[in-house]
């Protein structure tokens, strides 16, 4: 299976299925709870719209200028 990495935005690293587009759980606790197909499809679009919007972001490389007096 081959697979890409999305940084979420919160900063976590999440791995999706690069045939389906479908985030992969990556720890027991959270594929007992949410392995629902019909689930998994919503929060992966989610994210990745989420990953979208900020990287398409005007101000993504935005640096602030510090006064040093």
């Amino acid at each position: 299976m081959e697979t890409y990495i999305v940084i979420a935005p919160d900063g976590q690293e999440l791995k999706f299925d690069k045939n389906t587009n479908l985030l992969i759980p990556n720890n027991k606790a959270y594929k007992s709870i949410r392995t629902n197909p019909e689930y998994l499809k919503i929060q992966s679009k989610y994210l990745l719209d989420a990953r979208e919007i900020l990287n398409s972001s005007p101000y993504k490389d935005y640096k602030p200028s510090y006064f040093n007096p």
